[in-house]
């Protein structure tokens, strides 16, 4: 019993030290980096081009002469100066020192304005 336990030993151990050696893992193929071209956006014109001239005045601005004034450009809608929802819970009006912008509740898009005559 003790031979037939010794030759399938080494009959195993023979099987085994004849055997391929285990496959080495397969290499890691790297892709090559791919050129991402630009997409053309449309991007809308500022109000004010950069580097569009302005004349100067030829007075002063002063208390006299305030109510002339015009705007060349408004930047932003103006710090919040308070905000409310209509009782149907729909609408969200913000008001700003500019004016009061009115916005669908869901999905904030604006839906209009209200501007302040000073």
């Amino acid at each position: 019993m003790k031979s037939q336990r010794s030759i399938f030993l080494l009959l195993l151990l023979l099987l085994t030290a004849c055997a391929a050696p285990p496959p080495s893992p397969a290499p890691t193929i790297t892709p090559f980096p791919t050129q991402i071209l630009p997409t053309a956006t449309s991007t809308p014109p500022p109000a004010v081009l950069a580097g569009t001239p302005v004349s100067l005045p030829k007075t002063v601005i002063s208390i006299e002469n305030i109510n002339h004034l015009s705007p060349l450009a408004r930047w932003g809608k103006g710090n919040i100066v308070q905000i409310e929802i209509s009782p149907d819970g729909r609408t969200t009006a913000v008001a700003t020192p500019l004016g009061i912008y009115l916005y669908d509740s869901e999905t904030f898009a604006e839906t209009g304005f209200i501007e302040v005559k000073n």
